[in-house]
């Protein structure tokens, strides 16, 4: 059951779940007996009292549900339960952090166990239903926790996490147990739970917050290439002729003009190329294989198609956001792709193969990447303990994970520029972007030091002045293009849009110059307390026309490279903000963002990433058994914007960036 799973068996102090569920089937789907909730009971209770400053704060005991099947379980059963907490009349429940449920099954006599790698959390939220159980009330929370594909399990005395279910569960299931871990969590008091029972229908369970899906695919996007004009699916014409492109690097690859040549053809139509940071393995449903049909990828698992620009940061490639520990044992695996020879190549080296190797799997999905880059504090970067001067590359000698890209002491962009202290420690980590862009077979849009106008990050307004940010980007960019040989990066530079009452501009104080840039963006998020709202959108129009104006004025392509609604105040048990879990005043808010930008100029929108604190698209939770979708509340309204011919998907274009490498 995890790293910190007991291995010995534990007898439940209280009440059990009885009865034998009966008549489950040896396959996924089939005819036979379904099993039904037990009766409104409690069928166990404890008290816990979690730490709120521990992100895995266990409870002491597993409980023991003895929930049984007379026959070996299929792979996509599910179990369900109710979790109360008791709740004062007139109250609902009330506490920060989250409370995690892990579920494993223990099979046959010797109890041979099978965990769910579903990840299931609950915030203080999720009990808004009053129930009253014996006498007692309680806020309730329905969970369903799905078995499927891969699970957890104790191989030689290891913990593996992504054994295919048919291998580990052989025998009839002759437990169910749970434990229950706080993160970040001060709830303190009385756990309960009722109504355990397996499933097969995962969808069938409502949660209160979820909601069926209505709207089923219907993709009206075509694109394909005559020669080197672009067509599109209503006969529109725009030029991709990459004969007559000049990027900052006049020594790119074919395959970065072409990609540039295309970014341009989109602009110029009504169409715009939906992107989104991590969207291949980093997601906020259901886990990936946790049940049929659901992917790493919360776009795919609603649209059938991952997202036409797929973001990175460097943070994958210093192994904080991706790493290759989570390449072997999630993505390769589920992905049936080779490994990565973590011992051989070191981490820091594997790392960046790992994130070379997700970005060549976009590629060969029909999406065009990009790479951020949240940079730490160099002068406070350490050299790594492990690092072995003889075999690794430059950039293993040093520590990237130890300081924040919001850090902005020690005066950090003068000293590494040419002559500071740190210079050599920033030049090993262009060399590590260098390494990485090596490995990818395609283009890159890279996009460093974003933001620069704000007075969050040490690049930024706080960390030095608008000359100093100007020869950072360009000394960058000259030591990748010119010392490291790089050629196929495509340089995005991030501009600030300044309001005033009546309009927007865009400030030209930070721009690196004409030399170094090939497309403009903005970044620019929905953080109205109605987000959705009407008066937005008119800024966001605002600032996307006045991006624009800038672009054509220095011959560069336009593009929105962050956006999403961010609400400012985090729901409860949340640490940081985007989309609500449910109670969207705009569920049709990607729609109305396409309205804003078709026909504007923009090539790409970019959202950030999802997990399971924090999304910028809506997720699915289960499937039903015709195929229609359960989950977030604004499903519909995204499958809506992915069926409007004017988006840009992965599926719409994978043809045409085949031809161009």
């Amino acid at each position: 059951m995890g790293a910190k799973a007991k291995r010995k068996k534990i007898g439940w102090p209280g009440k059990t779940a009885g009865g034998i569920i009966a008549g489950l089937l040896l396959g996924a789907f089939g005819t036979g007996v379904w099993a039904e909730p037990a009766a409104d009971s409690i069928s166990a209770s404890r008290d816990v009292n979690f730490d709120v400053n521990n992100m895995w704060d266990e409870d002491d005991d597993v409980w023991n549900l003895n929930l049984t099947t007379d026959e070996v379980p299929g792979e996509g059963i599910s179990f369900a339960m109710d979790v109360l907490i008791p709740v004062s009349e007139g109250e609902e429940p009330s506490f920060e952090g989250r409370i995690r449920v892990q579920t494993a099954l223990l099979l046959g006599e010797s109890e041979e166990w099978a965990q769910s790698n579903a990840v299931t959390e609950l915030v203080s939220d999720d009990f808004s239903k009053i129930v009253t159980v014996g006498g007692n009330t309680y806020g309730s929370a329905t969970i369903v926790v799905p078995f499927s594909e891969t699970v957890g399990t104790n191989a030689n005395g290891q913990w593996v996490d992504s054994v295919p279910f048919d291998q580990v569960v052989t025998q009839p299931v002759r437990n169910v147990v749970i434990f229950f871990v706080g993160r970040r969590c001060d709830y303190a008091g009385e756990i309960a739970v009722s109504n355990p029972y397996f499933t097969w229908d995962p969808a069938s369970v409502d949660d209160g917050s979820s909601v069926d899906s209505t709207v089923r695919r219907g993709d009206k996007t075509t694109l394909f290439l005559i020669g080197t004009s672009l067509v599109t699916e209503n006969g529109d014409l725009a030029s991709a002729d990459w004969n007559q492109v000049i990027l900052a690097d006049k020594q790119a690859d074919p395959a970065a003009a072409k990609a540039y040549a295309y970014l341009k053809a989109i602009g110029s139509t009504d169409h715009v190329i939906f992107g989104m940071q991590d969207e291949l393995w980093s997601k906020a449903g259901a886990a990936p294989g946790s049940q049929k049909k659901l992917t790493g990828s919360d776009v795919e698992d609603i649209t059938g198609s991952n997202a036409g620009i797929i973001g990175m940061d460097t943070l994958s490639l210093t192994g904080q956001e991706f790493s290759a520990v989570l390449y072997n044992s999630g993505f390769a695996l589920r992905n049936g792709l080779p490994e990565i020879d973590i011992s051989s190549l070191g981490s820091a080296a594997a790392n960046v193969q790992a994130a070379a190797r997700l970005a060549n799997t976009a590629i060969d999905r029909g999406a065009l990447v990009t790479l951020s880059c949240h940079m730490p504090n160099f002068v406070q970067v350490a050299e790594a303990s492990d690092y072995r001067p003889e075999q690794d590359p430059s950039y293993a000698k040093y520590d990237f994970t130890t300081s924040s890209a919001r850090n902005q002491s020690d005066d950090s962009v003068r000293q590494i520029l040419p002559g500071g202290a740190s210079n050599e420690k920033f030049n090993a980590y262009l060399d590590m972007i260098a390494d990485y862009a090596g490995q990818v077979k395609g283009p890159i849009l890279f996009r460093p030091f974003h933001e620069a106008a704000g007075g969050w990050f040490w690049w930024g307004a706080s960390g030095g002045s608008a000359a100093e940010y100007q020869q950072l980007f360009q000394y960058t960019a000259e030591y990748l293009r010119d010392t490291k040989q790089v050629h196929n990066l495509i340089y995005v530079y991030t501009a600030d849009v300044e309001y005033t009452q009546d309009s927007a501009a865009v400030s030209d104080q930070r721009y690196p110059g004409d030399d170094y840039v090939d497309v403009i963006g903005i970044d620019i998020y929905d953080a109205n307390s109605e987000a959705g709202s009407g008066p937005w959108f008119s800024e966001f129009a605002a600032a996307v026309s006045a991006a624009r104006q800038f672009a054509d004025e220095h011959g560069k392509l336009f593009a929105v490279t962050e956006t999403g609604i961010m609400q400012m105040v985090p729901e409860k048990g949340d640490a940081v903000i985007a989309l609500r879990r449910s109670g969207n005043p705009e569920t049709h808010w990607f729609g109305k963002m396409l309205d804003v930008l078709s026909g504007s100029g923009a090539c790409y929108v970019l959202t950030w990433s999802n997990s399971t604190e924090l999304f910028h698209v809506p997720y699915v939770k289960a499937v039903h058994r015709d195929g229609s979708l359960y989950g977030h509340e604004m499903m519909d309204g995204f499958m809506e914007f992915f069926n409007d011919r004017r988006s840009v998907f992965a599926v719409n274009q994978r043809w045409i960036l085949e031809d161009f490498q």
